[in-house]
C-alpha cells in the first residue's frame, strides 16, 4: 500500500470515530494505528491554529507497548502517551487514592491488578477527572481489544465519554487471556455495540518479502478454525515453509530444528504449551544453541525464588544458590548431594573433584563461608561470567541477582522478604517501560509473545496448542517458516477458555 493510500485510509477512519476495527494478525493493525497517529499530527501541522493533539494509546501487553513505540519512532513520541491498560489504571489509581479507594505502593504489586483496575474505573468516573482527561487528550486508541475484560471495557467506555475520538483495534481469534474467570473477556458484540464497526481491507503485510504463500494461507485458515472440527496440518495441506515432523521420545526432531543453520540475524521462536514448567524444561534442552526461556513480565519464577531465599536461614544461602543454579542452568548435575552436604556443613566443596566447575564451586564456597547479600550477588555474577554450564533461564538468573543487589545492606531478617520483592517489582516495572532486549533465540508461550513476530517458529508439541485462539496466535508469529512437531498432524480443535469468538 502506498503512503498516500495509507494516509487516506487513516483519514477515513478518523472521520468515522468512535469506531472499532477488527483485523487478522499480520494485516497491519498496529501499522494502521500508527498511521492514524501520523494523520492526527499531519492534520495539526497543516492547520496549526487548532488545539495541539495528544493521543492516549493503550494496549494489553508490554510487548505490544514496545511494538507500538518502535513503530511510532521519535517523531511521533511527543504527540502520544503509550501504556498498558493495567499500567494506566495503576497510574490514575495511585494519583487519586481517595477517589479510587485504594492506596497503591510506589512499585505496583501486579497480583493486585484487578483492584487497580477497579480503582481506575472509579477514578475515571469522577466528573473532575473526566474534565482533566478531556483537556489532556484529543484521541484515544486502544490496541489488542480482544483481550479486554469486562471491567477494562467499562474503563475504555468511560474514557471515550470524555475523549470521543476513540478507536479500538482487535481480533477475536487472538483472544488468549480469558482464563481468569473472575475477569471474563468482553464479547465482540458488546464491543461493536459501544464502538461501531469500521471495515478495512485485509492484506497479509507481515509476510510480504518473506513468504506470501504462508500469509495468504493463514488468512484463509481463519474460517476453518472452528471448535469441534479437525484441522489437517500435514505437509500436503499446508503451504511452502510449513512442515510437520513426527514426535519421538528423544526429542530428536526438535534438536535437529534448533541445530539447523539459519541466515545471520534471523530470529527463531520455540513455542511450548502455556505451562511455565514445560517452557523451562524445553529451554533446558536447547540452551546450548543459544536459546533461553522468556519470563513473564510479573516475574513469577523469580518471585518464588526470592521468597524461598527470604525463608531460608542465612547459613543455608549457599545451598539455596546451588539449587537456583540447577534450576537455571544445564550442566550442573555434579552439584549433587555431596556438594550440598559440604555447603551445609560449611566445609569447602572445592576439595571434591568436579572437573570444569571450579569457578562455580568456589563461588558457592564463598557464600557458605561468609553468607551475606553482598557475597550472594557477587557469587551469582561470578557464576554467570564463568560459563561453566549453559544458562536456559538467564533472564531469571540475572534478575534475581539484580534484585538481591537492590536490597539495602542494613536490611534485617524480618524485612528481607518485603525488600527483595520490592526490589524485584522495581526491576520488572523498569522493564515495562524500556521493553525487553531483543533476542534471536527464544523459548516461550503464546501468552508472552502475542504481538511479536519471528522469522521462524518451531511448535514443540501441537497437542498442547489445540484451542483455536492459542493455535492461531502460534501460527501467525512466523514470517518465513513454521515447523510443527506432534504425534498427529490432524488436530482436533477446541474452544479457547474464556474466548468470545
Amino acid at each position: 500500500m502506498s503512503d498516500t493510500a495509507r494516509a487516506e485510509q487513516a483519514a477515513k477512519l478518523l472521520a468515522a470515530l468512535p469506531a472499532s476495527v477488527e483485523m487478522p494478525a499480520g494485516t497491519g493493525k498496529t501499522h494502521l494505528l500508527v498511521d492514524v497517529v501520523q494523520q492526527i499530527a499531519d492534520e495539526h501541522t497543516s492547520s496549526p491554529s487548532g488545539r495541539r493533539p495528544k493521543v492516549l494509546v493503550l494496549t494489553h501487553t508490554h510487548a505490544g507497548v514496545q511494538a507500538v513505540r518502535q513503530r511510532l519512532g521519535h517523531a511521533l513520541a511527543d504527540v502520544t502517551d503509550i501504556s498498558t491498560l493495567s499500567s494506566f489504571a495503576f497510574d490514575v489509581a495511585r494519583s487519586y487514592p481517595q477517589l479510587g479507594g485504594i492506596t497503591v505502593p510506589e512499585h505496583p504489586d501486579w497480583e493486585q491488578s484487578a483492584a487497580y483496575l477497579q480503582a481506575g474505573v472509579r477514578v475515571c468516573g469522577s466528573t473532575h477527572i473526566r474534565r482533566v482527561l478531556a483537556a489532556s487528550y484529543t484521541h484515544l486508541l486502544v490496541d489488542e481489544y480482544q483481550d479486554c475484560s469486562r471491567p477494562q471495557h467499562e474503563l475504555i467506555v468511560s474514557l471515550s465519554g470524555c475523549i470521543p475520538a476513540t478507536a479500538v483495534f482487535g481480533d477475536r481469534l487472538q483472544g488468549v487471556f480469558g482464563f481468569d474467570r473472575a475477569l471474563p473477556l468482553v464479547s465482540w458484540a458488546d464491543v461493536e455495540a459501544s464502538f461501531s464497526r469500521y471495515s478495512v481491507q485485509h492484506e497479509p503485510w507481515r509476510w510480504h518479502g518473506h513468504n506470501r504463500d504462508l500469509g495468504t494461507w493463514l488468512l484463509s485458515l481463519r474460517a476453518r478454525l472452528v471448535p469441534g472440527t479437525t484441522l489437517d496440518l500435514s505437509d500436503a495441506e499446508t503451504p511452502s515453509g510449513m512442515r510437520f515432523l513426527p514426535a519421538d521420545p528423544t526429542n530428536k526432531a526438535l534438536k535437529n530444528e534448533v541445530y539447523r543453520t539459519r541466515p545471520p540475524g534471523e530470529s527463531v521462536l520455540v513455542l511450548t504449551g502455556n505451562a511455565p514448567a514445560q517452557t523451562r524444561k524445553i529451554a533446558s534442552q536447547v540452551c546450548r544453541q543459544g536459546y533461553s526461556a522468556m519470563e513473564d513480565i510479573n516475574g513469577a519464577f523469580m518471585r518464588e525464588q526470592l521468597i524461598e531465599l527470604a525463608a531460608t536461614p542465612v547459613d543455608g544461602w549457599a545451598c539455596w544458590l546451588a539449587r537456583l543454579a540447577k534450576r537455571c542452568f544445564t550442566g550442573y548435575s555434579k552439584i549433587d548431594d555431596t556438594v550440598m552436604k559440604r555447603l551445609a556443613a560449611k566445609r569447602p566443596a572445592a576439595g571434591l573433584s568436579r572437573p570444569g566447575l571450579a569457578a562455580t564451586v568456589a563461588a558457592l564456597d564463598v557464600v557458605a563461608a561468609a553468607p551475606s547479600l553482598t557475597t550472594l550477588a557477587a557469587a551469582m555474577r561470578g557464576i554467570d561470567r564463568a560459563r561453566e554450564a549453559s544458562a536456559h533461564s538467564s533472564e531469571a538468573w540475572r534478575t534475581v541477582a539484580a534484585a538481591i543487589d537492590g536490597v539495602p545492606r542494613d536490611c534485617d531478617a524480618a524485612e528481607l522478604r518485603d525488600e527483595l520483592l520490592r526490589s524485584l517489582a522495581a526491576l520488572r516495572d523498569q522493564l515495562r517501560h524500556i521493553g525487553r532486549p531483543e533476542r534471536h533465540r527464544q523459548v516461550s508461550r503464546t501468552l508472552l509473545v502475542k504481538g511479536l513476530e519471528y522469522d521462524h517458529v518451531i511448535i514443540t508439541d501441537i497437542s498442547a496448542l489445540t484451542d483455536v485462539c492459542n493455535l492461531y496466535v502460534a501460527l501467525t508469529r512466523a514470517r518465513k517458516t513454521i515447523t510443527i512437531i506432534g504425534h498427529s498432524a490432524h488436530v482436533a480443535l477446541s474452544a479457547t477458555r474464556g474466548a468470545t469468538i
